[in-house]
């Protein structure tokens, strides 16, 4: 099965896109998030290895856009 949603913040600006990866064994989950906290505009991708019982066996997180101040 695989699965892919966007959804958008209520609290504060910003976007989420997942997409989930079922497979016999195995769940992944790769996310990109972009958006505001504090007046600070961010960016960040993530990807979650679980194994079939949903237990986290791997996690990545690499931050992709650092404050832009004008």
């Amino acid at each position: 099965m695989r699965r892919s949603v966007l959804w958008e913040s209520w609290e504060r600006r910003g976007l989420e896109l997942l997409d989930l990866k079922i497979v016999e064994g195995s769940i992944s989950a790769e996310s990109m998030v972009i958006g505001t906290m504090y007046g600070e505009s961010f960016g960040v991708c993530y990807q979650i290895s679980c194994d079939s019982g949903w237990r986290v066996r791997e996690l990545e997180v690499e931050h992709l856009v650092a404050s832009i101040r004008r």
